[in-house]
């Protein structure tokens, strides 16, 4: 909604103010009773503050904000928004592409995202034209850079504590994507002991139910 014209912005604001419109060549208004639920990826207040968005018509629709943080703050999204794309490129394409190998998946979760799921939907449609496997692997993601030109083995970490949960996250997110939230599994897999993973799944809000 943040990409709309001012006079459109005027006839949504009548509509919520009137709860009526007049149909394309019609004569006579129609009540509606709807609830309207508006996506920007602008901010709308600093455009209201601008003056390229209408007030009044941004305090009719900011009833029930909600704030979606973009990607790289919710890497635990990956896995699942992972097979759900190549599910769906593997049907659209005619290929029988399976997954990512577990080194694939880990440059995918330590990429910083700029495009968020626009940009993850993109790389994996390409890589499942690429790979000539059932597997994607590292090789299949080569394409895969961010708007300065590097690749996604550079990302800049503010710090090496920062780089390591990176690391830590996306290995505890891995294993039990894999395992389906078998926490015994996913332990066996990683050579530690129980505790250790529900110590980490702890430190960074992961539920074994929620990769089940």
């Amino acid at each position: 909604i943040g990409d709309t014209s001012p006079a459109l912005q005027i006839k949504l604001l009548r509509v919520l103010q009137e709860k009526e419109f007049k149909p394309l060549g019609g004569e006579r208004p129609v009540k509606v009773d709807v609830r309207i639920i508006a996506a920007s990826n602008k901010n709308l207040q600093e455009a209201v503050a601008r003056g390229t968005f209408r007030e009044d018509l941004f305090y009719r629709i900011h009833v029930v904000p909600i704030y979606l943080p973009p990607l790289r703050d919710r890497k635990e999204d990956i896995p699942p928004l992972v097979e759900h794309f190549i599910k769906q490129y593997s049907k659209e394409l005619g290929k029988e592409v399976k997954g990512l190998t577990p080194a694939a998946m880990q440059k995918l979760m330590l990429y910083h995202w700029p495009g968020n799921i626009r940009e993850l939907k993109n790389v994996l449609e390409r890589a499942v034209i690429l790979t000539s496997h059932n597997l994607i692997d590292e090789q299949d993601l080569q394409h895969m850079t961010h708007p300065a030109g590097g690749t996604a083995d550079r990302a800049i970490y503010r710090s090496f504590k920062q780089a390591k949960e990176e690391f830590e996250k996306g290995y505890v997110i891995q294993l039990l994507t894999q395992t389906r939230g078998n926490v015994v599994q996913a332990a066996k897999l990683a050579q530690r002991y129980r505790g250790d993973l529900y110590r980490l799944m702890k430190k960074y809000g992961l539920k074994a139910e929620d990769f089940k």
